[in-house]
């Protein structure tokens, strides 16, 4: 026996419906954006002439990058290299000693509740911010190089496996 139904009533294809259902809405939207966007174009006060003054300099800019010609840098290069690797590594050792106390007294089951507010409130706070971002608070207090990338991981450090030590240890 054979148990078909009839499936004419249903759409071939299904389509998303529209975000604004009303199609003089979405055209009234869509001009008025665009003589927005050209009127703010037209208020951006662009001189041509240094454009077009400023085109050869940049492809002569971009030209440059290929091909990479490391012969001159190679010292320097490596240098970079070895330390932004020595610095991962020191900062995640030294994120993860500090992590371990911070991560003990966020524990629900071992510390008091103070110290429980208190360090799931500095994992709170090194988990709210990217590394990037402490990266960028970092050098603007204590300048370019080496000690800001380490403070920056450090403190990245920190909320990861103090978060990742009190989770397990509350389970």
């Amino acid at each position: 026996m054979n148990n078909t139904t009839n499936l004419d009533h249903y759409p071939v294809v299904w389509d998303k419906p529209p975000f604004i259902k009303k199609l003089w809405l979405r055209w009234v939207i869509i001009i008025g954006a665009s003589i927005y966007l050209l009127a703010a174009l037209g208020s951006l006060d662009i001189d041509v002439e240094r454009v077009l003054e400023g085109l050869p300099r940049g492809k002569r800019f971009f030209e440059s990058f290929f091909p990479p010609n490391f012969a001159d840098n190679r010292g320097v290069v490596w240098d970079g290299i070895l330390e932004s690797i020595w610095m991962a590594i020191i900062s995640t050792v030294a994120g993860v000693i500090l992590s371990v106390p911070i991560g003990l007294g966020a524990a629900r089951n071992l510390a008091p509740f103070w110290v429980y507010m208190v360090c799931r409130s500095i994992i709170a706070g090194s988990r709210t911010f990217p590394e990037i971002i402490l990266a960028i608070f970092a050098v603007k207090l204590f300048g370019f190089g080496p000690f800001a990338g380490f403070i920056a991981l450090s403190l990245g450090t920190i909320g990861f496996f103090a978060k990742l030590l009190a989770e397990d240890i509350e389970n």
